[in-house]
């Protein structure tokens, strides 16, 4: 069993050992239109955030090959991350973060260090930005890293929460030929009006992709995203 492989149990061990006050699971469908030969993928995440700020999540991924969803799948890879939440004054939090993302053939492994801002501009409106410096490390394949900004901003209703998240990434080194950023535009929605405490969402994302397949990610496409979450 590798070093990573090991610490995603020990982190899930410590996860479930933990009172369940401030748990919470998350199964997401998508379905992406630029993903060539698997369109589809899933994903469940368990992450847990103690009183004291520390949290901790763990990821799993599939993705399935077109015309053989549900019995076509395969790894996409898994990852496990930490944060901490440390409030400054009653409205804002400052979150570092860090997580491991193993590939699907557990060859590479990007390290993600997060800085995150999180404002509370009223009751029902909310914003962050965040940070992200990506370091993929492929010992038997090509190294890359990048830059990358997220700015996140949602409202709550009455029956639920809508929301957008821009996306800017800044490819440092091993991105795509011709091409030194990228971007996405995603909205999303979810209902909170179950009784049961299952809270379905939604989201639509524009992303770019390289069609001609020319090593230039110059065309758009869609990303839909189904889901449901629920917090203990």
């Amino acid at each position: 069993m590798n070093k990573f492989s090991t610490v995603s149990i020990a982190v899930a061990t410590m996860i479930a050992a933990t009172a369940v006050s401030a748990t919470s699971i998350n199964l997401r469908h998508e379905y992406n239109t630029t993903s060539g030969d698997y369109k589809n993928r899933d994903r469940i995440s368990v992450a847990h955030r103690f009183d004291n700020g520390i949290g901790f999540a763990v990821e799993a991924k599939w993705k399935h090959k077109n015309g053989g969803f549900l019995t076509d799948m395969v790894s996409n890879g898994h990852e496990v991350g930490m944060s901490y939440n440390y409030k400054i004054g009653e409205s804002f939090t400052f979150q570092p973060a860090y997580a491991a993302d193993s590939s699907a053939d557990g060859t590479a492994v990007t390290h993600k260090y997060n800085l995150r801002g999180i404002q509370q501009i009223t009751d029902n409106w909310d914003a962050s930005l965040r940070y992200r410096y990506g370091d993929k490390r492929a010992p038997e394949g090509e190294n890359s890293n990048y830059h990358q900004f997220n700015f996140v901003t949602s409202y709550k209703l009455g029956w639920g929460k809508v929301g957008l998240d821009l996306e800017y990434k800044d490819l440092e080194e091993g991105g795509y030929k011709d091409k030194a950023s990228d971007h996405l535009v995603n909205f999303f929605g979810e209902y909170n009006g179950f009784e049961s405490g299952w809270i379905p969402f939604a989201e639509v994302g524009v992303v770019t992709w390289d069609k001609n397949d020319d090593g230039t990610k110059e065309t758009h496409g869609m990303r839909y995203r189904v889901g449901v979450k629920y917090n203990f």
